[in-house]
This record gives C-alpha cells, structure tokens and sequence, in this order.
C-alpha cells in the first residue's frame, strides 16, 4: 500500500466504478459533492468518469471503486526512486537481468531512473499549479 493523502494534492482525473443496485442519480449526486472538495487541474475540470454494471459484488449488495490519478503518488515516486538508486549503486540483483537484457542493462536501469525522475518531477510541477474547486494547495517545504 501507498502511504499519500490525495485530499490534499491535485486530482488529474477519477473514475467511479458502481456495482450492483445503484441509483444512476445517488452516483451522479455524489460526483457532484465530491467534485467541489478536490482539486483538480485546470485544464480537465470536468475529468470524473463513472461506470455502473448491475451485477453486485458476492456477498454485498452494492460497492463503489474510485480509481484516481493524484499529484500526492509523487512522494512515492521520488523514495522509489531514491531507493532503486541505492539499490542500484552497489549492483544488487543486477546480474539475474543482465542475461535477459545483455549487454544494454546498464542504459535500460539509468534510463528507467532518468524516467522516474521525471516522471515525479511532472507531478510535483502539476501539483504546485493553480487547480479548480477543492481546497487550496498545501505548501510542502522543498527537501
């Protein structure tokens, strides 16, 4: 599991999955709460998505999913990142990928730590931008 707090990071999108004997207008009541308490980027204000399928799951009679892509993942990103890095230093588990990967393993691992970087630097940027609706941002002091 993650350890993030996305009512407090900016939302790039969501998606409500129902299941089971749920009302089309509860679903859409919901969407219409929770869009006021998140954040959400400027340019995809409207980015909720919802899916109903009538069949419920065994053993309840309705559930609800919530699948998100957040700005607060950025904080895992970067100790994944941190740790593949020290990992990485002392060559730990890399020959067991050298005999699939040949002799490219050493461009594949840095570029795959290159794309985390950026990968959590672009949440990071995101999240620090001015969003629509929800909470303001919160500042985190830089590391």
């Amino acid at each position: 599991l993650i350890k993030a707090d996305p009512r407090n990071s900016t939302f790039l999108a969501a998606a409500f999955l129902a299941r089971g004997d749920v009302p089309i207008s509860d679903l859409q009541r919901n969407v219409l709460r929770i869009r006021k308490s998140v954040r959400m980027v400027e340019w995809n204000p409207d980015g909720f998505k919802t899916g109903i399928c009538a069949a419920p799951p065994q053993g309840v009679p309705r559930a609800l999913l919530c699948l998100s892509n957040n700005c607060a993942i950025a904080h895992t990103v970067d100790a994944f990142a941190a740790r593949f890095q020290r990992l990485y230093r002392r060559k730990a588990m890399v020959h067991h990928y050298d005999k699939f990967l040949g002799g490219d393993s050493k461009e594949i691992f840095e570029s795959a730590a290159e794309n985390m970087r950026i990968l959590a630097g672009e949440y990071h940027a995101l999240d620090s931008l001015p969003g629509v609706g929800g909470p303001p941002p919160r500042m985190v002091p830089a590391a």
